[in-house]
């Protein structure tokens, strides 16, 4: 019985880290999904994606598009909570990158703001040269 139950967990494990998805953004940033899409967050992972990532105060969910160049990182989500996006609504945000983002990732050294709507987003893209969105999923969008 003990065998059958643990193979019944291992295989529960194995199906849900196949649920994991990762796509890189640039440096220690990532684009995370835990367990549904919907659930799609931006992460820092200065180990890579599958160790030690942390998503506080980052955009998250429902994200669905990123780019970074060397200065800024931009993020585009649906509000709403995991599982429940509102896609009627796009909020844009954008983070100065620092060279603190992947050695003391720990005390969230990046200054985010937003949410923008479209308008004050495209008002800052415009006047600090803000990179483009080179990652857009669009089963999310």
């Amino acid at each position: 019985l003990m065998r059958g139950v643990r193979r019944a967990a291992l295989l529960a494990l194995f199906l849900l880290a196949g649920c994991d998805r990762a796509t890189h953004v640039a440096g220690p940033f990532y684009l995370r999904d835990i367990d549904i899409d919907e659930g799609m967050m931006l992460y820092r992972c200065p180990q890579g994606p599958e160790k030690d990532c942390v998503g506080d105060q980052l955009p998250g969910p429902t994200v669905f598009a990123a780019g970074a160049d060397e200065k800024y990182v931009v993020v585009a989500r649906h509000p709403g909570s995991v599982g429940v996006a509102d896609k009627t609504v796009t909020q844009y945000f954008y983070f100065r990158r620092v060279p603190e983002e992947a050695t003391k990732w720990w005390l969230n050294p990046e200054k985010v703001v937003g949410p923008l709507t479209p308008q004050e987003f495209n008002s800052a893209r415009a006047s600090l040269h803000l990179p483009g969105f080179s990652i857009t999923l669009d089963e999310l969008k």
